[in-house]
Formats: structure tokens, sequence, C-alpha cells
């Protein structure tokens, strides 16, 4: 009886009630927990914003790596903390292979692994109205060959192994001002909006000081972690500054990241800008909040002008004009000198001139007879608003008129009646430049 087993000739053999041998079975006994030389982390190119190590982002479908034992199955899941006092349940978003171990140092069964999970907007806890960003604990579970589970982080009495923040909403709009009349009430009384109007953004201060109102939560109060703020703020001169050439777009004037001395929980500041030219200013401010989400942008044109306005009695450069024709009487055809002299029976005379447009021109009188404006003891016999009053510097020949409100022969302020009598101008405009 044969049984199909064969000599080394290849004949039969007779049945020994045994067959050949079969190639060795190995089996590896594993029963320890995968747990050597675990480590996660979120991605660099995931954490978004100026950090790349604060596990604050915008994206809502962030990539996580780390190590663990070498050809292990990876499951991330994540709970959801955003309302800490109802955690939401654990969900598993993501999962992969560790690679096989390729160290320089030999076999020591631990590799690299990396998974990119599904959007996490998805598996939000639906977090109250307050905020606007969502919190999540990473829990990590290894499996290894011989079916060997562990989690790590999935423990309510211990620290989160990572906790990470989704923020894809912007901040809001911010706001930018010149410092009007509320920085009289700060320390060292500032005010940069000047002239006659303190919310016209036309000053003549060319360092100005601007107020910053910055905010990254719904009901703007305050901006704590994770709605921290950096904030800058640019100028976009216009061309005429540069000769009519065209310059090279936005100017960085302020970066509070700097100023501040990194990410603030504030949400009002105040800055001193660089010197800047006189001209008109296009002032743009940007929020970056701790997720790199940009604000839309809030633009402030400001206009700085430190020259002293012209004004002149008549006409610039001709002698003894500046009286009104029906107030410099004397005239008769036999006597054309007379005309424009200056010299006049009309106690309460009407002066004119030229003028920067829209500038404040006043009249006064010197009633001390020093030959100097004296503003509180010489007589103000005046004002007007030299027209057009929607000109400003680009129209120096503006025209303006003043009738004397006091009688020049009134001895209250000239004890000697008739004689010369020395008026004295002053121009302001619109910034609050004064010539006198």
């Amino acid at each position: 009886i044969f049984d199909g087993q064969q000599d080394e000739e290849g004949e039969p053999e007779p049945a020994t009630g045994r067959t050949q041998l079969s190639e060795p079975l190995e089996l590896v006994v594993d029963t320890a927990p995968p747990t050597i030389a675990f480590s996660v982390d979120m991605l660099d190119a995931s954490d978004s914003g100026r950090y790349n190590d604060d596990n604050v982002t915008h994206i809502t479908s962030p990539a996580f790596a780390g190590v663990a034992e070498h050809n292990a199955i990876v499951r991330v899941y994540v709970i959801d903390l955003t309302d800490p006092g109802n955690p939401g349940p654990l969900e598993l978003v993501g999962q992969g292979r560790v690679g096989t171990d390729l160290t320089e140092d030999g076999f020591n069964q631990v590799g690299t692994w990396e998974v990119t999970v599904e959007p996490l907007d998805s598996h939000s806890n639906e977090p109250s109205p307050l905020f606007h960003y969502a919190s999540y604990e990473v829990v990590v579970e290894v499996e290894d060959l011989a079916g060997n589970i562990w989690q790590f982080g999935n423990d309510p009495e211990a620290d989160p192994l990572l906790q990470i923040w989704i923020d894809t909403t912007a901040p809001n709009t911010p706001y930018l001002d010149l410092l009007g009349l509320e920085g009289l009430t700060f320390p060292g009384g500032e005010l940069s909006d000047t002239g006659r109007h303190d919310s016209d953004n036309v000053t003549f201060d060319n360092t100005p000081t601007v107020t910053i109102t910055v905010d990254d939560t719904p009901l703007g109060n305050g901006n704590p972690f994770p709605n921290t703020i950096i904030y800058r703020i640019y100028d976009r001169p216009d061309p005429s500054q540069f000769g009519g050439a065209p310059n090279n777009g936005e100017l960085l004037l302020i970066d509070s990241f700097v100023t501040e001395g990194g990410f603030s929980a504030d949400g009002f500041f105040t800055n001193t800008l660089p010197l800047l030219a006189d001209g008109v200013h296009n002032l743009k401010i940007e929020v970056e909040d701790l997720a790199g989400n940009l604000s839309a942008d809030f633009l402030l044109t400001i206009t700085v002008d430190t020259q002293i306005p012209p004004v002149s009695f008549g006409q610039p450069g001709v002698p003894d004009d500046g009286l009104a024709p029906d107030s410099d009487t004397g005239v008769s055809p036999p006597n054309p000198d007379t005309i424009v002299d200056r010299a006049t029976s009309d106690t309460t005379p009407t002066f004119w001139g030229r003028g920067e447009a829209d500038a404040i021109v006043r009249a006064y009188a010197d009633v001390n007879g020093n030959g100097v404006l004296d503003i509180g003891i010489d007589v103000f016999l005046g004002q007007t608003t030299a027209i057009p009053l929607d000109g400003n510097q680009a129209e120096p020949d503006g025209y303006w008129e003043i009738e004397s409100i006091v009688d020049l022969n009134d001895p209250d302020f000239f004890p000697v009646a008739d004689g010369l009598r020395t008026i004295f101008l002053t121009a302001e405009d619109l910034a609050g430049n004064v010539n006198s």
C-alpha cells in the first residue's frame, strides 16, 4: 500500500503511517499594548495663523502626525469640548497606518504616521451662540498587528492629550479714527484732529494719534484666548506725494504684534503714527485673529496740512488796498489819488482781502498801541470765512469781507477820536494752522 510518498529516486515507498513534515509555522505571541514611543501633534501646515504650535487654526480638516508602534493601525477620534458643560461624544474622524520602522539606529519597532481628518465642522456639538469657534479634544487609538488596542487621551481624570481650536470666523470689522476731543481726557491730554472740527479728519499734526477698536467676539466683550488679536495699519499715499509717480502701494505704519509685544486680549488701543507728509493719506486697518482669519478692511482718509494759510488786506502786493470802495471815503473827480488811500470818515468800515478758501478770517484793532496783536486785549472787530467754502489750500486766493462791529472812534477803546488805527488779521485754516 502506497500513500504517495516517494524516495530520493522518485520511486514509491511503502506507507509508514505519517506524512512529510510541513514548513514550520512561526507564531508571535503579543499581549502587550502598543504604547511604545507614542506621540501626536497637529501638522505645522494645518496650524494656521501667526504661530504654528498653538493648536488654533481655521482649517476644518487638519492633519495630525506622530509616532507609534510600526505597522499599527491609527484611528483619530475627537470629543467636542466647545461647551465644557456639555461635551460631545467620542467620534471617529480619520484613520491610517503607522509606517515601517526605517530608523538608522536599528530596528526599534517605531514608525511615523500622518492622518488628515474629515471636516470637523460636521462633528460640532452645536455650541452656544456666544462662541464662534469649536474646540476638540483629540484622542488617538493604536491597534497593533496582534489586535492589541490602546487609546491615548481618553481619560476624563487627566488633561487632554491634545486640544485644538477651530475658528473660521473673521474678526469684526475694526474702527479707526483720529483722536478728537475725547483725547483731552486721556493722560497727557492729546488732540490730533485739530482745527475747528474734531471729527473732520483734517489736522496739522503730522504724527497724529489714532484710536483703534478691534474685537473678535460676538458680543464685543474683549478678546480672551482663543480670540486674541493683532492689527495692522497701512497708508496708501496719494501719488501726488511722490511727484505724480506711482508708489509701491501700501506702506505698513503700525504692526501691533510689535507695538503690543504679541497678541492682545484688549479691544481698544491708541497709537501714534510715524511722520506723515502733507497731503491726503488713505489709512487702512485690518485685524488678524489667532487662527489667521482676517477682518474686513476699515478705511479712513485723513488730510495732513501743516502750511500756514495765506491772508492779505485787498489784493496781495497792492499798496493801501483792503478798504471796501464804499468805506474808502474822500473820493472826488479832482482828487483821483484819494480813491485808494485808506483814509476814511467811515468809523465802522468794511475790510476785504484774499486768503485761503474756507479759512476763518478775524480782524482786530490795536488798542494799546504796541503794534503787536494781543488776543484778549486788542478789540475784536469781526470775522468771516473766505469763500469758496468748499475750498482748502488748493485755492489760496479766496475772498473775504468783514464789516467792523466796533466804532473805531469808540472812546472805550480809543480815547483820542480820529487818527491812525492799526488793524490786525488772523487766518485759521481747516486744520487749525493760524496766520497772524
